[in-house]
């Protein structure tokens, strides 16, 4: 990376993955990750080996006086490539407001999943899988990319549909579910052993699940 290169990184945050069961509740911010930022007189060809650089990184957030702009890896690369093989050529010594870029989706940290969810199905289809800017995390950008709020979602609705809403315990479908490969492993073993059940019955649990349930 050249000495000049204008580029800012924000320090890394929390990666872990937030509990399925949470996951309407956890904000975009909590699956955001440090981001890139440079201006737009920035080169392509600076930006190119930044990617070339960072195999894991996707993404590289472009600030243009108050506009925030994305250039994502794919659409980037295949720019650089050009249809003819000659686009690093072409385009290396040019800044990026010359290739052009991507109008970022820009969210704010505290922005619930389903919302960012929602916002980014909204988007024209050729940048609707671009990462997410999120603001708002010390003064900053970071970024968050589209698969991990939608895997997040999915586990959350994976999880909701196995387990009972109140409690968080496993509901019927898990029961029947679990119960089936019980019988299917007793059958494959052929032993002496079988699956049992044992049925417990809550006195008084019926009036707790009337007040509370919903």
């Amino acid at each position: 990376m050249t000495d000049h290169l204008p580029v800012q990184r924000r320090p890394p945050t929390d990666q872990r993955r937030p509990a399925a069961r949470d996951a309407m509740a956890v904000t975009l911010g909590e699956l955001a990750q440090a981001a890139v930022v440079v201006d737009a007189v920035t080169t392509s060809g600076q930006v190119d080996l930044l990617f070339r650089g960072d195999e894991m990184l996707s993404s590289v957030v472009v600030t243009d006086g108050s506009l925030v702009r994305l250039v994502s890896r794919p659409l980037f690369e295949l720019a650089m490539v050009g249809p003819l093989g000659f686009g690093r050529n072409v385009w290396s010594r040019r800044p990026l407001s010359a290739m052009g870029t991507s109008p970022a989706l820009v969210l704010p940290s505290e922005t619930p999943l389903g919302d960012a969810a929602i916002a980014i199905l909204d988007r024209e289809e050729l940048h609707r899988y671009d990462d997410v800017v999120v603001t708002g995390l010390d003064g900053g950008f970071a970024t968050a990319r589209v698969t991990r709020v939608f895997e997040q979602l999915s586990a959350f609705f994976a999880h909701r549909s196995l387990h009972d809403p109140l409690t968080g315990l496993p509901n019927r479908p898990h029961l029947a579910a679990h119960a089936a490969r019980l019988v299917q492993r007793d059958a494959l073993t052929a032993g002496n052993s079988a699956p049992g059940l044992l049925y417990i019955d809550l006195d008084g649990f019926k009036a707790v699940n009337d007040q509370h349930a919903t």
